[in-house]
């Protein structure tokens, strides 16, 4: 029994923190609402009645994807009891990479890059070395990604009323880590050009 001691320990912390998780889930969703509804009286007004344009497709695009990321691939993997672990992993590749975190970064710093190279008098040889380090960066984060979900396994629930998907591994590389030190990278080089 008592070398089951330490066994019983772990899990028990790592249920712990996946409640912390859905707890930190359900308080990034709540502020991004927040933010939503203290924010619409602008976007009517300045994005919604002005002229079409690609930045607002662009920004439509950028403020709206999160919707999806909270409501859908959000909340239901993590509160769900009845979900398996090869759901999990397409909702987490789904999640993560292809389509909603990096797809969300990359929108977000196409807008900014745009309004750098506008501040720049839309000068033809920043815009080009613009693209190739925002093509650059944006090739290197969906790398980073890529490796980092490959190494991701799941196990079916360890007990009947477990909520959410129950990771059992992963690889040693922290994507997140790599992920913003690659958007440093690419903010500070964007800032300093000339």
């Amino acid at each position: 029994m008592e070398a089951l001691i330490p066994e019983i320990k772990q899990f028990s912390d790592y249920v712990s923190a996946t409640q912390r998780v859905s707890c930190s889930y359900v308080a990034g969703a709540t502020m991004f609402l927040y933010d939503y509804f203290l924010t619409l009286g602008m976007e009517v007004d300045l994005v919604w009645s002005s002229n079409w344009s690609l930045m607002n497709v662009l920004f439509i695009a950028q403020r709206y994807l999160p919707f999806l990321d909270a409501a859908a691939l959000c909340f239901v993997p993590q509160f769900s009891t009845t979900i398996n672990p090869s759901h999990c992993k397409i909702i987490v590749i789904i999640r993560s990479c292809k389509l909603l975190i990096l797809t969300g970064i990359g929108l977000s710093e196409l807008i900014l890059t745009l309004r750098a190279w506008a501040v720049w008098n839309r000068n033809g040889r920043l815009g080009a070395a613009l693209s190739v380090f925002f093509f650059s960066m944006t090739a290197a984060g969906f790398l980073v990604m890529t490796i980092f979900l490959r190494g991701i396994e799941f196990s079916d629930r360890p007990y009947p009323s477990f909520q959410g998907c129950f990771i059992t591994g992963s690889n040693k590389l922290v994507y997140i880590t790599c992920q913003w030190v690659l958007l440093m990278v690419y903010d500070a080089g964007k800032g300093n050009q000339p």
